[in-house]
């Protein structure tokens, strides 16, 4: 079975992490593009060799050809583009994070459970990189974790004033388009249900902003996460049980390690055993970086599930509940932010929240 795939949206990630996964898929074919951007559509479709160069969202959903989309818009546009693809018989693949509301949420998944014949897939890479599934084998072994720590960062940048993450209420800020991707990993790794979340933010200037958040989840676990755009680039999660310790540094060939009970962290014995590792590890760092690194890896692997998912009939392992858990967490974080004070994820603040 050929999946005939249409793009929805040509901008940087379309064409730096996307394209270039799917592209590695066989079974995958882009067949159409669009964008707001005509100009940028038109030089997209003709860089990559895309036969169709749509001129609207509507044109590509009315071409019959194509039996699957991938919205990759910004975050605020997403709801009204999955809903559209969904009544026009398409599966759907869309960027995280899901939506902004959970009304918004909530109508996707409606629209969803009309449709149940179409597959639709939320992005969270994370959860396709190799570190988060030997992660999981780790929590087989230690048992599920009671705690996690997280640091998502990246090196300062800012954005051109026109730029959709520059603009308010569009999704690009730290918490919906960088602290996104943990919250769903704590869902993911623990299998529990976030009730409590507390965020505290220090604005270094207008562009810069570092934020924690705390969450309680069900079962005494809890949460921690540190995220910052004004920092260096750092990606990793530590999760801890009664038996041990689980680290992914997910920017690391190596980053990846166990330390089981009672060794300390640091102690001489697990440094040895992680210079051991080190060196096990170096021969395969050089096909992961031929191949892109982990996160290309992440992105193929993704891919490769969906159009599994589509061809099998099966249930993709990212689903739209989960991002709609993972945005629930998002938008009690930004409810917190405004209010000073813990919310929790069932009240009325949360569920009346129009971000």
């Amino acid at each position: 079975m050929t999946i005939h795939l249409g793009l929805i949206g040509c901008g940087w990630i379309a064409q730096t992490q996307h394209l270039p996964a799917i592209r590695a898929i066989d079974s995958i074919r882009v067949s159409a593009c669009t964008d707001l951007d005509s100009a940028r559509c038109a030089a997209f479709a003709a860089q990559h060799d895309i036969p169709s160069n749509a001129p609207s969202t509507q044109a590509l959903l009315e071409n019959p050809a194509i039996n699957a989309v991938a919205i990759l818009t910004p975050p605020s546009t997403h709801a009204d583009l999955l809903v559209a693809a969904l009544d026009a018989g398409k599966h759907v693949y869309v960027e995280k994070p899901l939506a902004l509301t959970l009304e918004d949420c909530d109508r996707m998944i409606e629209a969803a459970q009309t449709n149940p014949h179409l597959k639709v897939m939320v992005g969270f890479n994370l959860r396709f990189h190799r570190f988060t599934e030997l992660m999981r084998a780790a929590h087989e072994k230690f048992g599920s974790p009671h705690l996690i720590q997280s640091t998502f960062t990246n090196a300062a940048y800012t954005y051109d004033a026109g730029h959709w993450r520059a603009a308010q209420g569009q999704g690009g800020d730290i918490i919906s388009d960088l602290a996104i991707h943990h919250f769903d990993l704590w869902n993911a790794l623990t299998g529990r249900r976030i009730t409590e979340v507390f965020a505290h933010q220090q604005g270094i200037d207008a562009d810069s902003v570092s934020v924690t958040v705390s969450a309680r989840l069900e079962d005494a676990a809890m949460a921690t996460g540190t995220f910052s755009n004004h920092a260096i680039y750092h990606n990793a999660v530590t999760s801890f049980t009664s038996k041990g310790a689980v680290h992914a540094d997910f920017y690391r060939f190596d980053g990846f390690n166990t330390t089981p009970a009672p060794n300390p962290v640091g102690g001489a014995g697990m440094l040895i055993a992680r210079a051991r590792d080190f060196v096990t590890h170096l021969p395969a760092a050089r096909s992961i970086m031929c191949g892109g690194g982990d996160f290309a890896g992440a992105y193929r692997r993704a891919w490769a599930h969906f159009a599994n998912c589509i061809e099998k009939d099966t249930t993709p392992i990212s689903t739209l509940a989960d991002g709609r858990a993972a945005a629930l967490v998002a938008i009690a974080a930004h409810e917190s932010l405004r209010a000073g004070m813990p919310i929790q994820t069932e009240s009325t603040l949360v569920y009346g929240s129009k971000r």
